[in-house]
């Protein structure tokens, strides 16, 4: 029987592959613990379809880091916080922080980068430089960012 893996299964395939099984596997096993649906005409034309919007949209994520990476390679962002005489922040650096420092990505129309693509070693809590991760897709950008203080009057 032809059948279309939803998941990786051992011993038989990965996820999206089309494969020939025995009848008895398929039946008692892949597809009533939905590893796997029946590979008919109209089934395989629909995971045909998601399978090239899910290339397309890699192309894109690939597309989109290459750009990122190129405004943002060698650049230092500059972050303004408030901090006490010795140079601790009074609140940690947030992802927000880091997003709203890149005005090149928004003068040029890329500011589709959200809190949950930023990544941080650690915390930062204090002024100084720094560097955090930016993972668009399954890449990761290494950016460095510089945390100013901000003088309250």
């Amino acid at each position: 029987m032809k059948v279309i893996l939803l998941k990786d299964v051992v011993g038989v395939g990965k996820k999206s592959d089309l494969k020939n099984v025995a009848d008895g596997h398929a039946l008692n096993f892949l597809l009533p613990k939905k590893f796997a649906i029946e590979a008919t005409p109209h089934a395989i034309k629909e995971f045909e379809r998601i399978n090239a919007h899910k290339v397309l949209a890699k192309e894109e994520t690939d597309k989109y880091f290459e750009t990122i990476k190129a405004i943002l390679e060698n650049k230092i962002l500059n972050i303004k916080k408030r901090a006490d005489d010795k140079g601790g922040l009074y609140a940690a650096i947030s992802a927000k922080d880091v997003i709203s420092s890149m005005r090149e990505l928004k003068s040029a129309g890329l500011n589709k980068i959200k809190d949950n693509m930023v990544i941080f070693s650690h915390p930062i809590k204090t002024i100084g430089a720094h560097n955090i991760s930016i993972n668009i897709g399954n890449k990761s950008l290494s950016v460095q960012i510089e945390v100013i203080a901000n003088k309250i009057k």
